[in-house]
C-alpha cells in the first residue's frame, strides 16, 4: 500500500478565508483532498479552483508550479484537459483580483 500524505493547508489559508467571508465570496477548503486544489471560490453564478501556496516560501509567481505536490500536478493536468485553470496564489489580492471583486 502506497504512502498517504498527510494533508495541511498553508499558513496564509485561514486568513484568506477569513477575507473571502467578509466580502461574501463563497468558499469550500479543500485542502484535505487528495489530488485536488486548495479551494473552490464562488461568486457571481462562476466557480474557480485556487491552489494556495504560503508566500513565506514561495517568492516569486514564476516559482508557484514548481512547488506543486506530485498529486496537485495531476489535478492541474486533468483540469487542462477541459481547458479549466487551477489558479495559484499567495495573497487575497490575487484572489479577489482574479473573480473581478478588485
Amino acid at each position: 500500500m502506497g504512502r498517504h500524505r498527510t494533508h495541511r493547508s498553508d499558513n496564509n489559508q485561514k486568513q484568506i478565508q477569513k477575507l473571502l467571508a467578509a466580502y461574501r465570496v463563497g468558499f469550500k477548503d479543500v485542502s484535505n483532498v487528495s489530488e485536488f486544489c486548495d479551494m473552490v471560490v464562488m461568486f457571481r453564478g462562476e466557480i474557480y479552483f485556487f491552489e494556495i501556496k504560503n508566500p513565506d516560501y514561495v517568492k516569486k509567481p514564476e516559482n508557484y508550479k514548481k512547488s506543486l505536490t506530485e498529486g496537485e500536478k495531476k489535478f492541474h493536468s486533468y483540469c487542462r484537459i477541459f481547458s479549466v485553470e487551477v489558479h495559484i496564489v499567495t495573497r487575497i489580492q490575487e484572489i479577489l483580483e482574479i473573480i473581478g471583486l478588485k
